[in-house]
């Protein structure tokens, strides 16, 4: 009996985490498994010269599954250092300190609420690469590790997946789903 995958991935907006509308929720995983499809057939067609059925489908579910993992490694950093830096710095600074202004862009780009300092979006794209690290160190030690692939062709495979599958989406603030919130009576987040 197979062990029980657990899908997360690319397209999942650190707010989106907090909507959990089904909708949401299917456009995440099938625009995943449409980006991890990609991205896996270039790698056959990178490592093997030729689209090699029998590679995507024994790697697809496998690299799918841990880029979801990946991503909400990415997305709980984020969310922890948020609530660490909300629950125990932010009491004890002034109001107009550096330290203040950086935990409380922190904790609105942790919203999809702020987009605009510099500050947040370091933020963003901290928890941007601990996610690609993820993807990197899953797909290599995980997915492509009992593959006929030489170390080389691993490390290349598995950096592709990092590089191209890395949840960028992070930095979509949540004004842009708007549309979707009204549509479903959802009132944002």
């Amino acid at each position: 009996m197979k062990k029980d995958v657990k899908l997360y991935n690319m397209i999942l907006p650190t707010f989106m985490l907090l909507t959990m509308h089904p909708l949401m929720w299917i456009f995440s995983l099938t625009g995943n498994f449409v980006i991890d499809s990609v991205v896996l057939l270039l790698v056959s067609l990178i490592v093997f010269k030729k689209l090699d059925g029998k590679f995507y489908k024994k790697n697809i579910l496998k690299v799918w599954g841990l880029g979801f993992l990946a991503d909400f490694i990415g997305v709980g950093y984020l969310l922890l250092l948020d609530d660490i830096g909300w629950k125990y710095i932010m009491e004890f600074e002034e109001s107009d300190s550096f330290i203040y202004n950086l935990m409380m862009d922190m904790h609105l780009v942790t919203f999809g609420q702020e987009y605009a300092t510099v500050g947040s979006n370091l933020f963003l794209l901290s928890g941007i690469l601990l996610a690609a690290v993820a993807i990197f160190l899953l797909d290599y030690f995980i997915v492509f590790k009992k593959t006929d692939m030489t170390k080389k062709q691993k490390m290349i495979s598995a950096l592709m997946f990092a590089v191209l599958t890395a949840p960028y989406t992070y930095f979509i603030p949540e004004e842009s789903f708007d549309w979707y919130f009204a549509l479903f009576r959802l009132g944002g987040v």
